[in-house]
C-alpha cells in the first residue's frame, strides 16, 4: 500500500508535470505549461483529501496550500511572475508556519497528534500530552519545516535568476530534489523525537491508552 502511495506521489508531483510542461511548451505559451503542469498535483492532491476524509489539521493543511498555490498561479498573468510569485509565496507560507510556534501552538505538534488518531488514539488526548511534555521538541520541529520553506524560497530566487523561465525544467529538477532532502529531514526529525517520547519515563508512566503513538 505505501509503496503504491509512493509511486503514485512521484506521479503526480514530478512524472506529470515534468512531462505536462515539457510537451506543454511546444504548443501552448509558457504560461499556460506552467499552469497545466500543476494540474496533476492538485487534482491528486483534492482526490487523496477527499477519498481519506483528512478533516484533521494535516489534510486541511495540504489542502489549503494546495488551493493557495493555485490561487497565486492563475493570478500571476504570465510565466515569470508565476515563479516569482511562487517564490513569494513561499516565504509566506514559513512565516505562517513560524507563526503557529509564536503562538505555541506548533503545526507539528498537530499533524502528530492526526498520526496518533489514525492509529486509534484520541486527537485532543494527545495534543494535551505533546503540549504538556513536549512543546519545546515541537517548536524547534516545526521551525525546521517553517525554514524549509524559506530555503525552497531562496534558492528559487537563485535559480529564477539564474535560469528565467526557458530553464523551468532545470529549476523544477534541481526544486524537485532539495524538496524531497529537506522533507526527508524533516521527516527523519520527526522519527527521532518519535523515538524519544516512546523511550521516554514520562510516556512509560502515561495511560496506556497512550501506548501507540
Amino acid at each position: 500500500m505505501r509503496t503504491k502511495r509512493a509511486v503514485l506521489d512521484v506521479l503526480a508531483y514530478l512524472v506529470l508535470p515534468f512531462a505536462v510542461w515539457s510537451i506543454g511548451q511546444m504548443w501552448l505559451s509558457r504560461y499556460t505549461a506552467l499552469l497545466i503542469s500543476a494540474v496533476p498535483g492538485f487534482l491528486y492532491t483534492v482526490y487523496r483529501f477527499v477519498r481519506n476524509r483528512q478533516w484533521n489539521t494535516t489534510g486541511l493543511f495540504l489542502l489549503g496550500t494546495t488551493a493557495a498555490s493555485s490561487t497565486v498561479d492563475l493570478l500571476s498573468g504570465s510565466a515569470q511572475a508565476m515563479l516569482l510569485n511562487n517564490v513569494y509565496y513561499k516565504f509566506a507560507l514559513s512565516a505562517f508556519i513560524i507563526g503557529t510556534v509564536a503562538a505555541r501552538k506548533p503545526i507539528s505538534l498537530y499533524f502528530a497528534a492526526d498520526l496518533a488518531y489514525f492509529n486509534g488514539k484520541d486527537r485532543l488526548e494527545m495534543i494535551q500530552f505533546y503540549s504538556k511534555h513536549w512543546m519545546i521538541h515541537f517548536q524547534l520541529l516545526t521551525v525546521l519545516f517553517g525554514c524549509n520553506y524559506a530555503v525552497l524560497g531562496i534558492v528559487k530566487h537563485y535559480l529564477v535568476d539564474l535560469y528565467g523561465v526557458d530553464g523551468y525544467a532545470s529549476i523544477f529538477l534541481i526544486l524537485s530534489c532539495l524538496e524531497g532532502t529537506l522533507g526527508t529531514l524533516y521527516v527523519g526529525c520527526w522519527l527521532l523525537l518519535r523515538k524519544k517520547i516512546k523511550e521516554s519515563e514520562i510516556y512509560a508512566a502515561s495511560d496506556n491508552s497512550l501506548q501507540n503513538i
